[in-house]
C-alpha cells in the first residue's frame, strides 16, 4: 500500500493523506472523499504510512500525468512564494471539471471584414458614415457585427455588405485569404526578434500600424522549427477576433482557444494543447497556466492593458 499527499480543489485544509494500492504519478488528478463527499484532488507527493487511519483514493482521473517535473517545480515555487495551496494552483492548470447535468452551449458570433485594398477605397463613392466604418476596419481589420450595427447603424453595415465591400464571417470562418505583405521595417523588426528570441521584445505602435503582422511572421518561423506559440489577449471578447485573423494567416495550422469561460465542453482543446497537437493557442492570461511543452513564442497582445495585471497576492 502506498500513501500520497493530495492537494484538494477548493478546500481550506491541504494536503491530505490518502492510500492507494499501486503507483500514481505526481500531478495526476484523483477523486477522494471528505466526510462522504467527493472532491477533486491532485497528487502532490508521496509520504510514509501515517499513525492514523486514512481513506483510499476513490478514482484516478488521469491515466498519466499532464504535469511534467519541470512544470511541477514551477508550481511548487509559486506555492511557496505566494503562500497558496498546491490544490488551488493546480486548479488553474486544468479545464473545469464537468458537473453532472451541465449543458454546453456554443454561441456563434458574426464579424465583418474588408474585401478591398486601401488603394481601392479612395475610388469608392461612399457617404460619411460608410467611410467611418471603412476607416475603422482598416485600423482593426475585423469588427464585431453587432457592435458595428450599434455604432454605425444596420443600414450602413448591410449596404456595404450588399455592395460587396465588406463580408460577414464567423469565428470558424477561414474563407478570406491573407494577402498582407510585410514592409521593409516590419521585416527588420521580425528578424531582430528572431535573432534573439530568448529575451523580451516590445513592439510599440499605434492601432493599425502592423504590429500583428510582425508577430505573425515571427510565429510562422517559430512553428517551422517545430515549436508552439501562445497568443495572449487581455479580454475574453477579443479571442474570436484574433482567432479569425490567425486562421486566415495560418490556414493549415492547428489553432485553438482557451480561457476561463469555455467550460468543460472545450476540454479537448486543452488536451490537444498539452499533448503538443496545437500549433497556436489563443487565450487570456489564464492560458499561461496550461502545461504546454516546447513553447517557442509567447505574445502578450495589448500588453499595456490593465486586465493583465493582478494586485491580489495569490494567483
Amino acid at each position: 500500500m502506498n500513501y500520497f499527499l493530495i492537494g484538494i480543489s477548493r478546500y481550506p485544509i491541504q494536503p491530505l493523506t490518502y492510500s492507494f494500492d499501486g503507483e500514481i504519478q505526481t500531478g495526476s488528478r484523483v477523486i477522494v472523499q471528505i466526510r462522504n463527499k467527493k472532491h477533486l484532488g491532485y497528487v502532490v507527493g508521496k509520504t510514509i504510512k501515517p499513525e492514523f487511519d486514512v481513506k483510499n483514493i476513490s478514482v484516478i482521473v488521469d491515466e498519466r500525468t499532464f504535469i511534467d517535473e519541470k512544470f511541477f517545480k514551477i508550481l511548487q515555487e509559486f506555492s511557496k512564494r505566494y503562500m497558496t495551496p498546491m490544490g488551488e494552483l493546480m486548479d488553474l492548470c486544468f479545464p473545469p471539471a464537468k458537473i453532472k447535468g451541465e449543458k454546453s452551449t456554443t454561441i456563434q458570433k458574426l464579424y465583418i471584414v474588408l474585401n478591398i485594398q486601401l488603394s481601392e477605397v479612395v475610388e469608392l463613392n461612399l457617404n460619411k458614415k460608410e467611410m467611418y466604418l471603412i476607416e475603422r476596419l482598416l485600423e482593426e481589420n475585423i469588427l464585431d457585427y453587432t457592435l458595428a450595427v450599434k455604432k454605425f447603424s444596420k443600414v450602413v453595415v448591410d449596404a456595404l455588405i450588399e455592395k460587396g465591400i465588406i463580408s460577414l464571417v464567423n469565428s470558424e470562418s477561414n474563407t478570406v485569404e491573407w494577402t498582407i505583405k510585410l514592409t521593409h521595417l516590419q521585416e527588420q523588426i521580425a528578424n531582430d526578434i528572431l535573432s534573439d528570441p530568448s529575451k523580451p521584445h516590445l513592439i510599440h505602435g499605434i492601432t493599425g500600424s502592423g504590429k500583428t503582422e510582425i508577430y505573425f511572421e515571427v510565429a510562422d518561423q517559430i512553428i517551422k522549427k517545430g515549436k508552439h506559440v501562445l497568443l495572449l489577449v487581455p479580454e475574453i471578447s477579443l479571442t474570436p477576433q484574433l482567432l479569425i485573423r490567425t486562421r486566415k494567416r495560418f490556414p493549415d495550422k492547428k489553432i485553438a482557444i482557451y480561457h476561463s469561460s469555455l467550460g468543460s465542453s472545450r476540454k479537448h482543446e486543452w488536451e490537444a494543447a498539452v499533448r503538443g497537437e496545437v500549433d497556436i493557442l489563443i487565450g487570456t492570461r489564464s492560458a499561461i497556466w496550461i502545461p504546454m511543452k516546447d513553447i517557442g513564442l509567447i505574445v502578450v497582445d495589448e500588453e499595456q492593458d490593465e486586465s493583465y495585471k493582478q494586485y491580489a497576492m495569490r494567483p
